[in-house]
């Protein structure tokens, strides 16, 4: 065993053994298993009761879900295509513009 893990088996020991020789520590660390028992019960309880209710419900919202994936995938691609627009008419606006300026500088025979 490394010695780090003896230090905590004995850290963790004493703090257990701490708690079992004070009666009011003791009382208190079973009143909060209890209670933790308790709740867990009480939630097993309520999923168990409301299965159905909480299944159409997870539908639900994955149907949600997967609505807005699509929704993502469609605005993505209308995203994709209008950048790809303006790739092409900067290009065409700079030919244009090249040309344009060409004729300008070339001496006119008038």
């Amino acid at each position: 065993m490394t010695k780090k893990r003896v230090v905590f088996v004995v850290a963790t020991a004493v703090v257990i053994g701490s708690i079992l020789t004070k009666k009011e520590w003791r009382t208190n660390a079973c009143k909060g298993m209890r209670q933790a028992k308790q709740k867990v019960s009480e939630a097993v309880t309520f999923m168990k009761d409301n299965r159905a209710h909480i299944m159409e419900e997870t539908k639900e919202a994955l149907q949600e879900m997967r609505g807005l994936g699509q929704e993502i995938v469609t605005d993505v691609t209308t995203v994709v295509e209008a950048v790809s627009h303006l790739r092409t008419s900067s290009k065409e606006a700079l030919h244009v513009a090249k040309e344009a300026l060409g004729e300008i500088k070339e001496p006119t025979d008038v």
